[in-house]
């Protein structure tokens, strides 16, 4: 299927141009900095290095002004590989200013291989009053991702009361209220460790009860020594050489393509997440999207990812 094809770097190209020129964007949402990281998440998610991304970078953007931009990227591409894989994407409304955009599939055979024991769950790290950190046993995973799997599910189908439906473009944008899902279910998970799932980290912070749960285990990591762990990846040079040319020849400002060339140079961040010092994983290197497209990113776009440690004190930025 032309859909499982990874995105050419002409396409690439063609995103940037279309997320750099929206007037869909505005306000705080329509610095250059913001626009640039949108079009590097939106080629992440398309290069199923990631199965979702998280927007809490673009004040005042909406959720409806996110489906727009989608249906014009995928109109800007039409006809190309990347276009096929856009109109399935979905919003996933959290609170204002904050949303994910979820590729449904993605999202789903990862739940499938998790299940079906095929790819190794993340751990999850307990955060307990009167207890130090420690990752949880076997079992406990076994009662916690039940519980998870069944948010995810409900929220990759959700019932139509729970939903927004925006005719885009390119398709029926359904937008869901994540929260609303999680309140509906009859068990909890806390919404920082489902966010941590959908982001690909191969560590989750997991506690139990509600906000008061939520401050004790703050103040627990807060005396906890962390280090960032980031899994990053490169432009190869051929696709930066052809970014620069494909705006080049659409007539953006000089100083525009100085914004996109300077940030084609810098590490693309796929996932960043914070862990104690003595957390290692027995895969360091493994795709937690592990697919096709994410073995070989391909299309002389990006280079394979790395995982890199950051030995610096986190432990005071980090919030549930």
């Amino acid at each position: 299927m032309a859909s499982e094809r990874p995105p050419t770097v002409h396409c690439v190209a063609l995103l940037f141009r279309c997320v750099l020129a929206t007037p869909t964007l505005r306000d705080g949402s329509s610095r250059v900095s913001v626009r640039l990281r949108l079009a590097s998440d939106v080629l992440l998610l398309l290069l199923r290095l990631r199965g979702s991304f998280m927007i809490d970078y673009a004040p005042g953007i909406s959720v409806g002004a996110i489906a727009q931009l989608l249906d014009e990227i995928a109109a800007e591409l039409q006809g190309s590989p990347c276009a096929t894989a856009l109109v399935g994407l979905r919003v996933w409304e959290v609170q204002e200013d904050l949303c994910f955009v979820v590729d449904p599939t993605l999202v789903a055979a990862q739940m499938d291989a998790h299940e079906a024991c095929k790819h190794e769950k993340p751990d999850l790290l307990c955060l307990e009053k009167g207890h130090q950190p420690t990752l949880a046993t076997p079992e406990q995973k076994d009662i916690f991702y039940p519980v998870l799997f069944g948010i995810l599910a409900r929220a990759l189908s959700p019932p139509d009361s729970s939903i927004h439906v925006r005719k885009g473009l390119a398709t029926m944008r359904r937008s869901v209220q994540l929260c609303d899902v999680m309140r509906q279910s009859e068990s909890v998970a806390p919404l920082p460790t489902v966010a941590a799932w959908l982001l690909g980290y191969p560590l989750l912070y997991w506690f139990r009860g509600g906000a008061q749960a939520g401050q004790i285990a703050a103040r627990i990591l807060s005396t906890t020594p962390l280090v960032l762990v980031h899994r990053r990846t490169r432009w190869n040079a051929d696709a930066k050489k052809c970014v620069a040319e494909v705006l080049t020849g659409g007539g953006m400002a000089s100083r525009a393509i100085q914004r996109v060339t300077a940030f084609l140079e810098e590490d693309l961040v796929i996932s960043s997440f914070t862990a104690p010092p003595w957390y290692r994983r027995t895969e360091p290197d493994c795709v937690q999207w592990g697919v096709p497209w994410a073995m070989d990113p391909g299309g002389g776009i990006v280079s394979s990812p790395t995982w890199v440690t950051q030995y610096v004190d986190a432990s005071e930025n980090v919030a549930l």
